[in-house]
C-alpha cells in the first residue's frame, strides 16, 4: 500500500463519486445530502486547482460574489491536466490514480470498498453522526489500482473528510477570510496509508452566533456586496458557510441586529427564504438567537407583519413603558416602533403571535433548523406580559411567570407538530436558552416542567457575557433525554462593558471553561457569539477543536494548537512557529490582566499603576511592546501573502493592545505629572498618548488595506469600552478624546521628586526577589533643570546627579555587601543645582525631597532549609501554583493546574467539577510561610470570579466556597459571589461599582478575606475545596498595613526559602 499522488506534475486524479444518492433508512433526505456532498467535491477541485497553479488562488481569494456556478466555470475553464475531473462512472477511471468520496449511508461506491476488506476502518464509524475515515487503498474497486478513499458516516462527515484532504494539501480553512496564501506545489502526494479516523464530534450542534454587527454590516457587507435582498445577502454567508465547514462546525444563528436585513426575510418567487436554501445547499444548521423565538428574527420581521394584520388580529400595544429607555432609544436598539414592541406580547395578541410563528415554520420546515422556544422581547429585551396577572394563576409573580413560558412553550410545541407532522415535536431540534430574565423564570420554577413534561428540549445555558458560566445543569437535568449545552461569548455588546473590537477572550479560559460545561453534560449545542467573525479567526478554530474533542484540546494544549496554526497558515518553521505561539500566549496573559477594550476614562478603580510595583503600568506596556517586537521579527521574513494574513490573525490584536496601553500608560501619567508639577512631562505624556490614538485609528485603514482593500470599512476600534449599549454613538467613546488631559497652565522652577508608592519611604528587604525600587526626579520649569542626589554609598543609585527637562527615573537598590546584618537606614536627599556651562549639574541647592531608606539584611536563621515563602516587607504573596504540597481529598477531589489563564498565567482549580466537599475533606493546597513575629494578619485568597447560580436536585442553593485552615486551625469557610446580578439599567454607572458581579469581572479577580493567626517561625496555611469550580490565582498576607500596595495585580511572589 502506498501514498496517493493527487498530482504527479503532469495530470491530477480524477474524483469519482457516485451519480446519485437515493433515500433509505440510514437516510431519508439522501438526495439534499448528495447535493451536499458534491458541492464540497465541488471546492476540493477548486483547491487542487489552486494548489496545482491551474487557478490562481488571488482570483478566489478576492472573489466576494462567488457560487458554485462561478467556481465550476473556472475550473471549466482551467487546464484540464491540472483540475481534477469529476466522473461518476468507474470505468471512466480505471487504472487511473483516483480519488473517492462519499457517504457511507447512502453511497454503493463506498459499501463495494468495504465490501472488498481494503477500509475496515469505514465500517468503524458507520451509523455515527458527522465522522470520517480516509485511507490510501489499492485495488479499491475493479479496475482502479489504487485511490484515496474519503468516506463519511453521513453528508456532514463526508464534507468534514472532504476538507480535511484540502487542509492536508495546503488548503487552509482561512484562506479566504484570513486571505490565508495557497502554494502553488509542483506535485501533491499525501500519505494516508495509516487511516485517519475520526469519530463523532463530541458536540452535536457546534457553531457561530454572529452578533453586534453593525460595523461589518454597515461599513463593510453593503459595500462589498450586492443589496438587491438585503445585507448581509447571501453572497456573504456563502463564504461563512464554507469557513465553517472547513472548520467542522454545523451551526449558525445568523446575524439579527437591527442594521441586518433578517436573514429569512429575502425569497425567491416560490416564497422559498434564500439564504435558508443556500444554508441547505451547504449543509449548516440554522438556529436562531436567544431572543429570536421559532426562527423569527425580530427587529427585522415583527414590524411590517404587525403592521400587515395590525386590524385582522384587532391587535392591542398595552405595554408600559420600558424602565430603561425612552421609546426612541428603545426604537432604535429594537429597529421596531415602540407601538410595535409593545403589540409583541403574547398574553394580549396570543392569536397573532402563534400565525407569525406559524408562518416562518412553514416555509422553513424543508430545512435543518434549531428551533429556539420561549418567549423575550423584541431584541434582546425582557418578554412584554402586560396580560399575565389577568391570564394566568399564581401566588407570586414569578408563579405567574411560570405558568405563562409554560404555556408558551407548550403552544409552539404543538404547533411544531401541526406544522412538521404529528409528533415532529419530539424529533425537532429545540431548545430553550437560559438566558437573562429567562434563566429567572427557569430557576423559579419552569425547570421542573423542562425536565418532566419537555424532557427532549435541549437546555441552554449562557455564560456571563464575559467568559464564565454561570450555570451548569444538575444530575437530574444532565439526565434529561434532550440534553443540554452552552451559549458563550469571544465579543459582547453590554454593560459594564463592552469587548466588540478584538475577540478578547483568554483562549485557556474558554478551554477550561468549555471543558467544565462539557463535564457536567452541556454536549447537545455550543454556540460561540463571535461579533463580526473577524478578528476572532484563531478563537473561533480553537472553539470548534474544543467542541469536537474537549480531551484533545483541552486548557494545556492550546500552545500545541497555535504552533499548528502557525506552521498551517504562514509556512513558519518549528522554531519560529514556536516563536508565535510564545508571543500570542503572552499576549493572551495580558488579556487576563485586563482586556484591551476596557481601558476607560470612566471610572478609575481597577486602572494599572503608575507609581507601585515598579510602575506595573509601564512594564505591561514593555510586555506589550516586547510581543509586539518578536512578532514584528517574523512578520519581515513573511511574504506579503502571508504577511497579510499574519496581520490580520495575530499582529493587529498585538499592536493594538500596545497602542491602548500606549495611550492609557502615558494619560495616566499626563495626569500624574499635571498633579504634581511635572511641567515638560505632561506635555511629552500627553503627545505619546495622543500619537498612540492617533494609530489605533491609523491601523484600521491599515487592516482595511490587507489584500488590495478587501476589509475596507470591516475594522474599527468602536466598541472599546460601551457605556450604554443603547446609545450606538458612544461605542467607540474611549478614544481619549483632546479635551480630557489636562494641562499646566504655567511651569514652576527646579526640580522635584517622587518616589515608587508615592511614599516617602523606601523600604528593602535581602529576602525580596525584586531588590530596586525608583524615584523620578523632573523639571518644574519650562526647560532644563539640574539637580543632585546626596546619599550614602550603600544605597546605589542609577545616577547622583543630572538635567532633565523632563523626568529622569532613578533607579535605587542596596549593596548588600556593605549593610550590617542589623540592617542600615539612611536619608536619600534630592536637590536643585545649578546648571554648569557644560550643561552639566553644577553646585547643589535647596533640598527638593528627602526620602527614607530602610534596609532590612535579616534572613532569619529558622528560614534557612526551609521549604516556602518568606515573609519581606510586610508581606507574603505565593502564587496557587507554587504551593508546598497538593493533596488528594478524602473524598477524592483534587486541584490541578491551568496553564495560561488568569491575570498571572496559571491558576490552580478544583476538580471534580460537580459536588461539594464537606468542610475539611477536600482536596488541600498546602502552602508554608514564614513570619518573623507572631501577629494576627489579614489574608486574602484571589479566586478568578467564576459563578455557581442555581440549585441542585435536592434544594439546595449552590455557591462559590471555598475554606482557609491555618496551623491547624478550625476552617474559615470563604463564600465568593456565586451569581450574575442584573445591573439596574442597561447604562453603566458608578452605582454599579457596588455590585459584587460587576467589580470582580472589571478586576479579574475576586479577593476573599480570611485571618492569619500566625507564629513566629514557619506556618501552614491549608487551602480546601469546598465547591466545584473554583480556581485560585494565589494568596496573599498583609503583615504591615498598606505593604500589598495598590496595584491592579498585586505584588510579585516572595521570595523562597
Amino acid at each position: 500500500m502506498t501514498s496517493t499522488m493527487i498530482y504527479d506534475g503532469v495530470r491530477t486524479a480524477p474524483i469519482l463519486t457516485d451519480a446519485a444518492y437515493e433515500p433509505n433508512a440510514s437516510d431519508p433526505f439522501a438526495p439534499r445530502s448528495y447535493a451536499q456532498v458534491l458541492r464540497a467535491v465541488g471546492d476540493l477541485r477548486q483547491d487542487i486547482a489552486m494548489v496545482t497553479g491551474a487557478i490562481r488562488y488571488h482570483v478566489v481569494r478576492d472573489a466576494m460574489v462567488d457560487d458554485a456556478v462561478a467556481r465550476d466555470a473556472r475550473l471549466a475553464a482551467a487546464d484540464g491536466n491540472k483540475v481534477p475531473a469529476l466522473e461518476t462512472d468507474p470505468a471512466l477511471v480505471a487504472g487511473s490514480n483516483a480519488i473517492i468520496i462519499g457517504s457511507m449511508a447512502s453511497s454503493a461506491l463506498l459499501r463495494a470498498i468495504v465490501a472488498n476488506g481494503g477500509f475496515d476502518e469505514a465500517r468503524t464509524i458507520a451509523g455515527e453522526r458527522e465522522s470520517y475515515a480516509i485511507k490510501s487503498i489499492d485495488d479499491p474497486l475493479p479496475g482502479i489500482g489504487h485511490a484515496l478513499v474519503v468516506a463519511g458516516s453521513d453528508a456532514r462527515g463526508t464534507i468534514y473528510g472532504t476538507y480535511a484532504v484540502s487542509e492536508r494539501i495546503g488548503v487552509s480553512p482561512f484562506y479566504w477570510y484570513s486571505d490565508v496564501p495557497v502554494v502553488v506545489r509542483p506535485h501533491i502526494d499525501v500519505d494516508f496509508t495509516e487511516a485517519l479516523v475520526v469519530h463523532a464530534p463530541a458536540v452535536r450542534f457546534r457553531g457561530l452566533f454572529i452578533n453586534d454587527e453593525d460595523l461589518s454590516v454597515t461599513n463593510w457587507a453593503a459595500r462589498k456586496f450586492p443589496v438587491g435582498h438585503g445585507t448581509p445577502d447571501v453572497n456573504y454567508y456563502r463564504h461563512l458557510f464554507e469557513m465553517m465547514l472547513r472548520l467542522g462546525l454545523n451551526t449558525l444563528w445568523p446575524a439579527m441586529h437591527p442594521v441586518s436585513t433578517a436573514f429569512n426575510m429575502a425569497e425567491d418567487d416560490a416564497g422559498v427564504p434564500i439564504n435558508a436554501r443556500e444554508a441547505s445547499r451547504y449543509g449548516i444548521v440554522i438556529g436562531t438567537s436567544h431572543c429570536e423565538n421559532m426562527l423569527r428574527s425580530n427587529p427585522g420581521e415583527w414590524e411590517p407583519w404587525y403592521r400587515a394584520h395590525k386590524s385582522e388580529y384587532a391587535m392591542t400595544s398595552n405595554g408600559v413603558e420600558h424602565a430603561d429607555y425612552t421609546g426612541a432609544q428603545r426604537a432604535r436598539f429594537t429597529g421596531v416602533s415602540l407601538e410595535a414592541d409593545r403589540a409583541f406580547d403574547f398574553t394580549t395578541n396570543r392569536d397573532a403571535v402563534i400565525q407569525y410563528w406559524r408562518e416562518r415554520l412553514e416555509a422553513n420546515k424543508g430545512f435543518e433548523s434549531i428551533l429556539t422556544l420561549g418567549i423575550r422581547g423584541i431584541h434582546d429585551g425582557g418578554f412584554n406580559a402586560s396580560g399575565l396577572d389577568e391570564c394566568y394563576e399564581g401566588a407570586t409573580v414569578q408563579e405567574r411567570q411560570v405558568a405563562f413560558m409554560t404555556d408558551v412553550i407548550r403552544t409552539q410545541r404543538a404547533l411544531i407538530d401541526e406544522v412538521y407532522g404529528e409528533g415532529a415535536s419530539r424529533s425537532v431540534p429545540q431548545v430553550l436558552i437560559v438566558y437573562k430574565e429567562i434563566a429567572d423564570v427557569y430557576n423559579a420554577g419552569l425547570r421542573d416542567v423542562m425536565t418532566s413534561e419537555f424532557d427532549d428540549v435541549m437546555l441552554m445555558w449562557a455564560e456571563d457575557n464575559y467568559g464564565y458560566l454561570r450555570q451548569y445543569p444538575t444530575g437530574r437535568e444532565a439526565a434529561r433525554s434532550g440534553g443540554s449545552g452552552v451559549y458563550y461569548h469571544s465579543s459582547y455588546l453590554g454593560s459594564p462593558g463592552s469587548w466588540l473590537w478584538l475577540n478578547s477572550i483568554q483562549p485557556a479560559l474558554m478551554g477550561e471553561q468549555l471543558r467544565h460545561a462539557y463535564d457536567t453534560g452541556m454536549r447537545a449545542v455550543w454556540i460561540l457569539n463571535v461579533g463580526d467573525v473577524k478578528p476572532g479567526d484563531l478563537v473561533t478554530e480553537y472553539f470548534s477543536r474544543l467542541s469536537w474533542d474537549p480531551d484533545m484540546w483541552s486548557a494545556d494544549r492550546i500552545r500545541e494548537y497555535l504552533v499548528g496554526q502557525a506552521r498551517r497558515d504562514y509556512r513558519l518553521d518549528g522554531p519560529d512557529a514556536a516563536a508565535v505561539a510564545e508571543a500570542v500566549s503572552d499576549y493572551h496573559r495580558l488579556i487576563g490582566v485586563k482586556r484591551a477594550e476596557f481601558y476607560t476614562t470612566f471610572y478609575h478603580d481597577f486602572d494599572l499603576s503608575v507609581t507601585d510595583e515598579g510602575d506595573e503600568a509601564q512594564r505591561m506596556l514593555d510586555r506589550a511592546r516586547d510581543v509586539v517586537e518578536r512578532l514584528d521579527r517574523v512578520a519581515a521574513r513573511l511574504d506579503g501573502d502571508a504577511a497579510d494574513a499574519f496581520y490580520e490573525q495575530i499582529r493587529y490584536h498585538a499592536l493594538s493592545m500596545f497602542d491602548v496601553l500606549d495611550e492609557y500608560v502615558n494619560w495616566w501619567k499626563c495626569r500624574r505629572a499635571v498633579k504634581q508639577g511635572r511641567f515638560g512631562s505632561a506635555r511629552v505624556h500627553e503627545r505619546a498618548s495622543i500619537a498612540a490614538a492617533d494609530r489605533i485609528r491609523a491601523r484600521v485603514q491599515d487592516f482595511g488595506g490587507c489584500t488590495h482593500g478587501k476589509w475596507v470599512g470591516y475594522m474599527g476600534w468602536q466598541g472599546i469600552m460601551c457605556t450604554n449599549p443603547i446609545d450606538v454613538e458612544t461605542w467607540g467613546a474611549d478614544i481619549i478624546q483632546r479635551d480630557q488631559y489636562p494641562y499646566l497652565d504655567e511651569p514652576g522652577t527646579g526640580v522635584g521628586a517622587v518616589a515608587e508608592g508615592e511614599t516617602d519611604v523606601l523600604r528593602f528587604s535581602v529576602r525580596e526577589p525584586r531588590r530596586h525600587l525608583f524615584l523620578d526626579v523632573f523639571s518644574r520649569a519650562d526647560g532644563p533643570a539640574a539637580w543632585v542626589i546626596d546619599a550614602p554609598q550603600w544605597v546605589v543609585l542609577s545616577s547622583r546627579s543630572g538635567v532633565t527637562d523632563t523626568e529622569r527615573r532613578i533607579i535605587v537598590g542596596i549593596d548588600w555587601n556593605a549593610v550590617a546584618a542589623a540592617g542600615a537606614h539612611a536619608d536619600v536627599v534630592v536637590r536643585n543645582a545649578a546648571l554648569g556651562e557644560d550643561g552639566e549639574a553644577g553646585e547643589p541647592g535647596d533640598v527638593a525631597a528627602v526620602f527614607h531608606v530602610e534596609a532590612d539584611a535579616a534572613w532569619p536563621d529558622a528560614a534557612v532549609g526551609g521549604h516556602g515563602f518568606v515573609e519581606a516587607n510586610g508581606r507574603v504573596v505565593m502564587r496557587a501554583e507554587h504551593s508546598s504540597k497538593v493533596v488528594v481529598g478524602a473524598d477524592g477531589s483534587e486541584w490541578r493546574y491551568v496553564a495560561d489563564e488568569g491575570p498571572h498565567g496559571g491558576v490552580m482549580k478544583a476538580y471534580p467539577q460537580t459536588g461539594r466537599s464537606a468542610v475539611g475533606r477536600g482536596a488541600a493546597m498546602l502552602f508554608d510561610a514564614y513570619f518573623d513575629r507572631a501577629g494576627d494578619y489579614r489574608g486574602i485568597v484571589k479566586r478568578l470570579p467564576t459563578l455557581s447560580e442555581g440549585v441542585e436536585d435536592d434544594g439546595s442553593e449552590r455557591s462559590c466556597a471555598l475554606a482557609v485552615e491555618v496551623n491547624g486551625g478550625g476552617a474559615q469557610l470563604l463564600r465568593g459571589n456565586r451569581s450574575w446580578i442584573a445591573q439596574k439599567g442597561n447604562s453603566f454607572t458608578v452605582a454599579d461599582m457596588g455590585n459584587p458581579w460587576v467589580v470582580n469581572m472589571l478586576r479579574g479577580v475576586e479577593p476573599l478575606e480570611f485571618r492569619v493567626r500566625a507564629r513566629a517561625g514557619w506556618n501552614t496555611i491549608v487551602v480546601r475545596r469546598v465547591d466545584p469550580s473554583i480556581i485560585v490565582d494565589g494568596i496573599e498576607v498583609e503583615t504591615r498595613e498598606g505593604a500589598l500596595g495598590a496595584s491592579l495585580t498585586g505584588p510579585g511572589e516572595s521570595p523562597r526559602a
